[in-house]
């Protein structure tokens, strides 16, 4: 647990969200079912747009569906202010880092009490590298705050399920 205010900008791993501001659900916990404990990541994005996560993948199948998701949560209560959106990119680990796929969250509501939504992107791999980001694209410092759990990076089955699609 965080001991000090979180800045705008800074981010870190805890087992709950910090009580530091009265407009954060301070207490709330991660998202995984029976993680008594568990961690997830905080947030306090940055006034500017940008990459707050990049993975890698390698080893991928090439004309095999993958998807990329996370659960997102806005920290912050019903005080109107600035939501979190986040955009999900999937672009080719080569030198040209060619785009394969992207798509916005649109705006994390506020609610009552912290309420966790998975996000994600289903794409056909086109190169056996993939890179995967999520960029905060609010431009504003008051709100703008998430939490993030459980990103997943899985192989799609032939049949449909969650995010990802056939087509």
């Amino acid at each position: 647990m965080f001991t000090t205010p979180i800045s705008d900008g800074y981010f870190g791993f805890t087992n709950a969200v910090p009580s530091s501001t009265i407009v954060w659900h301070g207490g709330a916990t991660d998202h995984t079912p029976n993680d008594i404990g568990g961690y997830m990541f905080f947030a306090n994005a940055d006034p500017n747009p940008g990459q707050f996560y990049k993975g890698i993948v390698d080893n991928l199948c090439i004309g095999q569906r993958y998807e990329f998701s996370a659960y997102l949560a806005n920290v912050v209560g019903l005080f109107g202010l600035a939501k979190p959106n986040v955009l999900f990119e999937i672009r080719t680990a080569t030198s040209d880092n060619t785009l394969l796929a992207q798509i916005s969250s649109g705006d994390i509501p506020e609610y009552s009490s912290m309420t966790w939504t998975q996000y994600g992107i289903s794409f056909v791999a086109t190169n056996t590298s993939v890179i995967l980001l999520m960029i905060s694209t609010t431009a504003n410092g008051a709100g703008n705050d998430m939490a993030i759990d459980d990103i997943a990076f899985r192989a799609c089955s032939n049949a449909s399920s969650g995010v990802c699609s056939t087509g």
